[in-house]
């Protein structure tokens, strides 16, 4: 019985982490500073609007809403 439940802990877990994979896109974006070695650059500031302001348009991916609120 207990490798059993260990089984199902094991698939548990491993259909909870796929999902993680997705969440992160394997192209690279235009306009990205980078490294000597072409990775990117994650300490670079971020790019700035006319007036200064970090510019925080780009890709948003934005929650579906809940069944029976669009008619």
């Amino acid at each position: 019985m207990l490798r059993f439940e260990r089984l199902v802990l094991a698939i548990v877990m491993l259909c909870a982490v796929l999902p993680a994979k997705a969440q992160w896109l394997d192209y690279p974006e235009r306009g990205t500073p980078l490294t000597r070695d072409c990775k990117p650059n994650l300490l670079a500031r971020a790019p700035r609007i006319s007036d200064g302001k970090p510019d925080l348009s780009g890709v948003w991916q934005i929650e579906p809403p809940p069944d029976g609120e669009i008619e």
